[in-house]
């Protein structure tokens, strides 16, 4: 028992040293991961320091292009397996690395759905490290993965595979198609993913018309529909009373005409294009983004700060030079303030994330706008990376498809952005259409209010009871008939 006690002391005085070490090395921006990710290699000169493995980076940035180019995450499988691409298993087993170097690979040609979205997860793939991922107690045989406001991020650590920009596109987007298998066109519609309520805020989804190959139509996903009715957990908590209905064909044209305002806006009055972002921007730079920008980064030197404290007393208890209960109260104390403080981080940190400094989101704007002063066709790459969000409303007639409907188009990096020719109005002839259907639908309603109440309407309802009641009653001596016969 005596033997046992000292095994498990002295398992836990090394687990400790472990940790400590582990920490320290994470913190200094150097990767704690025993391997790098598919598309790096260990440097020769420098194992801390990841290079591209160019073989492994085309498959990378292959990926990512599939999903720019509006393709699921099942698509992008097919796809890969189709062609005979080697998933990373067994490509790591073909270098002679990785965990299964040593173990058959059933199927090495085929990709699944998780190995595609883990992929697309990776910040590394930006240059950047990420470390703390995963901790592990030292009686655990398997490591947990931690939350996401534990990780460590350095940025820029090493040569990107996949730009910055590109990434957060794809962020945004995939999650919405992963799971989505191709209609019988053989892809998903190019603003999948991009379309909002503006009522309750949830997804929109876009559907193919049943009378009509080319036909697509977006549906707000928390649209009830009449299942309120319905006790069930699939239709608990949607409560959008409207399905804000848009033609996705349509809108694909005004997100054409809206992206080509802009860009010849840029190219036309670059002055007044730069002007009109610092402006725009401007607004959003308030005084407590601001304060919350400083206290952010206070709060992360605190923390590093008390990263090397913990450090240093645990030395100091190890060589005796720090009685055991002052190092528990100081570990505990140190502890319980790191936690708060990355508690705050994340807290600020998803408020000022969207408020990148003003000047640097007004050039990547412009830069993204002047790269395309002089397109034709537009491609679902350069949707998702102009657009970030549409929002739509409901029409000003509900269920009335010809007449107005509110559309917000948010671009990236500067949100709500309207050029001086964007726009959209009405012709004479859409303004001719949509003033005769106005008054069509007015002269029914008061037809319909002349009606209500009439004898008419009353015999009206009269007629349909008597003919519901009949086909009840035929019904119900057909199901009569069949079970005699089923006796005989």
């Amino acid at each position: 028992m005596v033997g046992l006690i000292i095994t498990h002391s002295y398992a836990k005085d090394i687990s400790k040293k472990i940790k400590s070490a582990y920490k320290t090395k994470g913190m200094s921006g150097r990767p704690t991961s025993s391997m790098p990710p598919y598309g790096y290699v260990k440097s020769p000169e420098n194992k801390d320091l990841w290079i591209i493995d160019e073989e492994a980076a085309a498959v990378v940035r292959r990926v990512f292009g599939l999903v720019m180019e509006g393709k699921g995450l099942y698509q992008i499988c097919c796809i890969l397996t189709d062609e005979k691409i080697g998933n990373p298993g067994y490509y790591f087993q073909q270098k002679g690395t990785g965990r299964r170097k040593n173990t058959p690979i059933k199927d090495p040609y085929v990709w699944h759905i998780n190995t595609v979205e883990r992929m697309l997860q990776k910040r590394e793939y930006c240059g950047d490290i990420v470390n703390f991922k995963t901790s592990k107690h030292f009686k655990d045989k398997h490591a947990k993965y931690n939350d996401k406001s534990e990780w460590v991020i350095f940025e820029d650590m090493h040569e990107p595979i996949i730009d910055r920009v590109t990434f957060e596109n794809v962020q945004r987007t995939y999650k919405s198609q992963k799971r989505k298998r191709a209609d019988k066109s053989g892809s998903l519609h190019p603003l999948a993913g991009l379309l909002f309520c503006a009522d309750c805020g949830g997804k929109m989804y876009i559907y193919r018309a049943n009378w009509g190959e080319d036909k697509f139509f977006g549906r707000c996903e928390n649209y009830r529909r009449g299942f309120d009715k319905i006790q069930h957990s699939r239709y608990k908590g949607r409560n959008c009373n409207s399905g804000h209905h848009v033609c996705a064909n349509n809108l694909l044209e005004l997100v054409r005409h809206t992206i080509k305002a802009v860009a010849d806006y840029a190219k036309v009055d670059k002055a007044g294009f730069e002007r009109t972002l610092k402006e725009l921007l401007a607004r959003e730079q308030t005084s407590e983004v601001k304060a919350k920008q400083k206290r952010l980064a206070a709060a992360r030197k605190r923390h590093i700060e008390l990263e090397t404290l913990h450090t240093k007393i645990y030395e100091d208890y190890a060589l005796g030079k720090l009685p055991e209960k002052r190092y528990e109260a100081l570990s505990q104390t140190y502890g319980q303030e790191q936690e708060a403080l990355e508690k705050e981080i994340v807290g600020i940190q998803s408020d000022v994330e969207k408020y990148e400094d003003s000047s640097t989101r007004s050039r990547r704007f412009t830069e993204l706008a002047n790269r395309y002063t002089d397109f034709t066709d537009l491609t679902p790459a350069m949707i998702r990376e102009f657009i970030e969000k549409i929002v739509v409303h409901e029409r000003e007639m509900g269920f009335v498809w010809k007449t107005p409907q509110q559309i917000d188009i948010h671009f990236n990096f500067v949100g709500e952005f309207i050029a001086p020719d964007s726009e959209y109005l009405p012709s004479d002839e859409e303004m001719a259409e949509i003033e005769r259907i106005e008054s069509q639908r007015e002269r029914n309603r008061r037809n319909y209010m002349k009606w209500k109440g009439s004898d008419g309407q009353k015999a009206h309802l009269v007629r349909k009871k008597e003919k519901e009641l009949a086909e009840k009653a035929t019904k119900s001596n057909q199901t009569e008939g069949r079970n005699e016969n089923d006796e005989l």
